[in-house]
């Protein structure tokens, strides 16, 4: 496959305007039928646009013509199924796909879903691809930039820019020291791994009481609401009664066992079972009496019920 650059394209399209002015007569400096205009000609055809150059800008072409009529028919159903909305009814239910792409990366329906939502904020928010482009070019260099810390799987990266970190009060570690004491994995005893664990938690806690930005998993927006309210409905599952918990609204804890909603490994459909989150790896996982195995598409979850009081 030929692989044509912006520089390359470029120049196609300097040497085919210069053709076409040609045989227009526009060109002062040549006429048509002269020996520049068939110098240009063999320019355009030989050097700039062969054949095979030709066949890939058309299999481009077609490749954004296909896309673009699927934008313009998900904009219609978009438009057809939730209304005059606007960008943060989509976005917000986007983080919901992104949990449910980041437990099953290979189901490309997932993906799908992620694209039709940015497109319908950007649409909604009025928002062109030129714009993007022109941030994207920006923000690529600002990153260049930055110092960047070890990437690993499923952890977010940290901030660059340090934020002045509030002073952690008695009360805060006390809380810290309950949630680790709680935890049930082999590096409770590790002095260095909860002192590591600490920090990231009075950081975490510094940026929440520092931050200005509404909680969008209570929307102001009536409109918003409704949005989710259609997505719900638009599943294959029945309706989700009270007492389910989105998994867009609220992650349960690290590990604890909970009531889910989705597909266990070689489900075809949803339905009910006892599984929990792991945080270190972004994925659910359901359970049974013999075996863990991946779990997909968990939408909702709910606390186990307490078992019951033995009578005295």
């Amino acid at each position: 496959m030929t692989t044509i650059t912006r520089e390359q394209a470029k120049k196609i399209i300097e040497a085919a305007d210069e053709v076409i002015s040609a045989l227009a007569g526009t060109n002062e400096d040549v006429h048509p039928g002269s020996d520049n205009m068939l110098r240009l000609w063999d320019d355009l055809n030989d050097r700039y646009a062969p054949p095979e150059v030709v066949r890939e800008l058309a299999r481009i072409a077609l490749a954004s013509l296909e896309r673009e009529q699927i934008r313009r028919e998900h904009a219609e159903w978009s438009d057809a199924t939730f209304g005059n909305v606007g960008p943060v009814g989509p976005l917000k239910h986007l983080s919901k796909e992104a949990l449910e792409a980041a437990a099953d990366p290979s189901d490309p329906l997932e993906w799908a879903d992620m694209q039709f939502l940015l497109w319908d904020a950007q649409r909604r928010m009025g928002i062109s691809d030129n714009f993007i482009t022109r941030a994207m070019v920006e923000k690529l260099a600002i990153n260049k930039a930055r110092q960047w810390p070890e990437p690993k799987d499923g952890e977010p990266r940290l901030h660059i820019k340090e934020q002045p970190a509030l002073v952690a009060t008695g009360a805060t570690y006390s809380g810290f020291e309950d949630f680790w004491s709680a935890c049930k994995h082999p590096f409770a005893q590790d002095d260095e791994l909860k002192d590591f664990s600490w920090g990231i938690w009075n950081a975490c806690r510094s940026a929440m009481l520092q931050s200005k930005y509404r909680d969008l998993s209570q929307p102001v927006d009536p409109q918003i609401s409704e949005y989710e309210k259609i997505m719900l409905r638009a599943g294959n599952s029945p309706v989700i009664p009270d007492g389910w918990i989105s998994c867009s609204e609220r992650m349960p804890n690290d590990k604890d066992y909970v009531w889910c909603w989705g597909k266990s490994y070689g489900w075809t459909e949803c339905d009910t079972f006892e599984g929990y989150y792991d945080w270190s790896r972004n994925k659910w996982w359901a359970v049974t009496d013999d075996v863990e195995e991946p779990a997909s598409k968990v939408t909702h979850w709910m606390p186990l019920p307490e078992p019951p009081q033995e009578v005295k």
